[in-house]
């Protein structure tokens, strides 16, 4: 167990990075910072388990100095492109990078020309591979308003009635690649079957298919690229089948607004497009006329606050207001008073 605690550990790393940082002959970019400060603070307070999650990519990415005792690819999709590449067999070449050494590797579900990739890479560092829909399979999955159940096969053995209060038949996958994971550690640090379902059962992911705390009817979700559209599309479906849907859509410069806009438009009855806070935000204006092919009737709005007000009376009394296409949007709409 740590004998220091993290936020002691966490000041003395920020001195010391900032120490070092001066000394260079070049400036490190904020996520480098961080990482390096994160290490310093995990090493201080002797943390026995730490959770990297890579900042972009992988091959080029700060958090690669580390060498893991396990390596995961969630499902890869088109995003990121100026940095990743054009193809999903180029992104997927970035992503490998976290693949060095024999250390076990966990995928998620993946494009066929992904995976192609991402195997290689594991066949060259002469990694075991365990992946989503093979070894880890996801069995009698219930999805509700109140989160997500299912039964998980795995190599270790089959766990049934497992719940995760995050929302969708994708959650299922990600809670798989966790398990993955775990049961791929050293024996000495897997956990436990009662550690798995109390930490499944404990997650929060704001911003994730999230009902603003209060109000019922009104859900967001950061989908901001085709795949995670339609993922979020697919849970639609199976939480609101026959109830109106009105959606308040804002982006950010640079995703996939056609590609989001054309999973998810044609399950709503209406769009609101707000103009966001955010530097980066797409103007509502730039916004429509790149979503106007899909056909749903859309209007801006001045703001998120009213936006959410015309999506409720276009969504009726029984109807459902899902805010998404940026977390920065998610974010708005869940400090909206």
């Amino acid at each position: 167990m740590p004998t220091i605690s993290l936020a002691a550990s966490s000041a003395g790393a920020i001195v010391a990075v900032k120490e070092a940082a001066g000394s260079l002959d070049f400036r490190p970019t904020t996520f480098e910072a961080l990482t390096a400060m994160a290490l310093l603070a995990f090493r201080a307070a002797r943390v026995e388990i730490a959770v990297l999650e890579v900042g972009l990519g992988g091959r080029l990415d700060a958090t690669n100095v580390v060498a893991p005792q396990v390596a995961c690819v969630t499902p890869i999709s088109f995003d990121h492109m100026e940095q990743l590449g054009n193809t999903l067999a180029e992104i997927a070449a970035e992503k490998a990078g976290i693949i060095t050494g024999p250390a076990p590797v966990v995928l998620g579900p993946q494009p066929p020309e992904a995976l192609a990739v991402l195997e290689e890479a594991c066949r060259r560092a002469g990694a075991r591979v365990w992946g989503v829909g093979r070894e880890l399979h996801a069995r009698d999955v219930c999805v509700a308003e109140t989160g997500t159940t299912f039964t998980a096969v795995t190599p270790a053995g089959v766990l049934a009635g497992l719940s995760t209060p995050l929302v969708g038949r994708h959650q299922a996958d990600n809670a798989l690649v966790a398990l993955g994971a775990a049961g791929s550690l050293p024996a000495a640090l897997v956990p436990g079957e009662a550690a798995v379902r109390a930490g499944l059962a404990a997650v929060a992911w704001p911003g994730r298919l999230q009902c603003r705390p209060g109000d019922a009817r009104v859900w967001v979700d950061g989908a901001h690229n085709a795949a995670s559209g339609e993922s979020l599309a697919a849970a639609v479906r199976q939480l609101w089948p026959g109830r109106r849907l009105a959606l308040v859509f804002a982006m950010l410069r640079g995703k996939d607004v056609a590609g989001t806009a054309r999973a998810l438009f044609p399950l709503a009855t209406a769009v609101f497009l707000p103009e966001l806070r955010h530097p980066r935000r797409l103007p509502a204006a730039e916004l429509e006329a790149v979503v106007a092919a899909c056909g749903t009737p859309v209007a801006r709005v001045a703001g998120v606050a009213e936006a959410v007000a015309a999506a409720r009376s276009a969504a009726g009394s029984d109807g459902v207001v899902l805010a998404t296409g940026s977390l920065a949007l998610a974010g708005e709409v869940l400090s909206l008073r």
